[in-house]
């Protein structure tokens, strides 16, 4: 794990030491962003970089899967927890619901992970892909529910430090909402893929009070997906078929998402090129696991980059590889923003210990 135990550099190790030598790698983000996937697959590609004797391209093969938001199994699977929950309101429930926000008997919640605004205004994809994600979850849920009685809700939480985060924010829209006389709601962690203390504490205890605070009678919370059926199945598919397509590396992965190549230890390459010695086509870049991609697609055979179009540089990486890699170098801040987030979670368990309250009863009476 990023984290906490065991750490990705202990998973590594261990790996080396049951003589592992194939890897599909697989961040449990369902999308990408740079404080997330980008930070793990970051840890992975120093790591490779360290230690070539260990996990050189002739010692070890890998591919990624940097997102999978948009897996049909994963889709189905979020849709299925969300209409069990839909499918608890009663008769009369939902009728006093149609009464106060006319049209709508439920309304769904999906609260995702946010990320400082400078991510996505610096290329980070993660927003656009939770926004793809939900829209076609909700297209499902519509199938689920052919009278069009549901009304979709999209906000962001976990926001840590004064700077911008992505709006809207959770704990502005549950108040808002139990303003427009919302009583049946559906909270769904949209970013999340297990329980932790971002769902068990965040959303069930202080975003549950403040919802019923505002108004909001009628709680629900969809669970994470767990241990789903059709998810871990689902999973086991995309990690099949990663094994039967075309590798990409972490370094490839990084650059293709905006995230800052770093090396010995941490230091940002401005310079795509200086990574040559790295791989573009990663470890792995000529041995069991890679393919050749399809006419017209970039690949690498045995470790010599070809294109089939666009400028590359005299080491086979593409200008515009270049330019996306460049896009961001956030890996001090990403560090210190996780340092920060972990005590400022630390705190407000601390804080609400000591008080008996919701930390939000500081800043709401």
């Amino acid at each position: 794990m990023r984290y906490w135990y065991p750490f990705t550099e202990q998973a590594l190790t261990q790996i080396h030491k049951d003589q592992i030598n194939a890897l599909v790698i697989v961040p449990l983000y369902p999308q990408f962003s740079i404080s997330t996937s980008g930070s793990s697959l970051r840890v992975l590609q120093e790591e490779f970089a360290s230690n070539p004797n260990q996990y050189g391209d002739k010692v070890m093969t890998h591919t990624v899967i940097p997102a999978w938001y948009d897996r049909p199994g994963y889709i189905t699977a979020m849709a299925n927890i969300i209409q069990t929950q839909l499918n608890t309101f009663t008769n009369n429930e939902c009728k006093a619901q149609n009464e106060l926000t006319p049209g709508y008997t439920k309304h769904i919640l999906f609260s995702a992970h946010g990320v400082p605004q400078s991510y996505i205004e610096a290329g980070d994809p993660y927003q656009s892909q939770i926004q793809t994600c939900v829209d076609k979850i909700s297209k499902q849920i519509q199938i689920n529910n052919p009278k069009s009685d549901v009304q979709v809700h999209l906000s962001y939480q976990s926001r840590v430090g004064p700077i911008e985060w992505l709006r809207p924010y959770t704990d502005d829209v549950l108040p808002q909402l139990g303003n427009d006389g919302v009583r049946n709601l559906v909270v769904v962690p949209i970013s999340f893929v297990s329980e932790h203390i971002e769902t068990l504490e965040e959303i069930d205890i202080e975003y549950r009070e403040l919802a019923e605070e505002n108004g909001i009678s009628n709680w629900r919370r969809a669970p994470a997906l767990n241990t789903d059926e059709i998810f871990i199945e689902d999973m086991a598919d995309m990690v099949y078929e990663a094994l039967n397509s075309p590798c990409q590396s972490v370094t490839e992965a990084c650059v293709a998402n905006n995230v800052g190549i770093t090396i010995d230890g941490g230091i940002a390459v401005d310079d795509m090129s200086d990574i040559s010695f790295i791989g573009v086509g990663g470890v792995g870049s000529d041995a069991d696991l890679y393919q050749t991609t399809s006419s017209g697609g970039s690949a690498t055979t045995s470790g010599t980059p070809t294109s089939g179009s666009g400028t590359s540089n005299g080491n086979g990486m593409s200008i515009n590889a270049q330019e996306s890699g460049k896009k961001i170098q956030a890996e001090a801040n990403e560090r210190f923003g996780g340092r920060i987030a972990i005590v400022a979670v630390a705190t407000a368990i601390l804080i609400e210990l000591l008080s008996g309250k919701p930390i939000y009863h500081l800043f709401w009476n």
